[in-house]
């Protein structure tokens, strides 16, 4: 997590993002980043140089182009094979199903049409 401290430490407004804590261990870490790469010493020495409008293209461009890479090796899946009836297929008409045979309703024998035909419903 970045505090506060951090980062007035990093602008040079600070001694150390501890402030005035004094651990041995952490103290001596602080001690031994600032005397290496971070700390005022490594800002004074290689001041940021501000981009002009070429070289912020460049930078743009390049990144654009890592980018691109990148994505076209990164396909982990192999795109499908796909052939003209897989393709067609979804436009085509399905087989027709055999139409269910009609049962026609044959009279009860002994009983007219009109008793017959009501005969299933109570």
């Amino acid at each position: 997590m970045l505090t506060k401290g951090d980062v007035l430490a990093f602008l040079g407004k600070a001694s150390g993002p501890l402030g005035t804590y004094k651990g041995k261990e952490l103290v001596s870490e602080v001690e031994a980043y600032n005397k290496t790469k971070g700390g005022k010493s490594a800002t004074k020495d290689a001041p940021a140089k501000a981009l002009d409008g070429d070289a912020l293209r460049r930078l743009i461009v390049s990144n654009m182009l890592q980018a691109s890479v990148k994505a076209r090796t990164a396909s982990a899946m192999p795109p499908p094979t796909a052939t003209f009836e897989s393709i067609i297929a979804d436009y085509l008409p399905s087989a027709p199903q055999p139409a269910p045979s009609a049962t026609s309703a044959v009279p009860l024998k002994g009983k007219s049409a009109g008793e017959a035909y009501l005969e299933g419903l109570y």
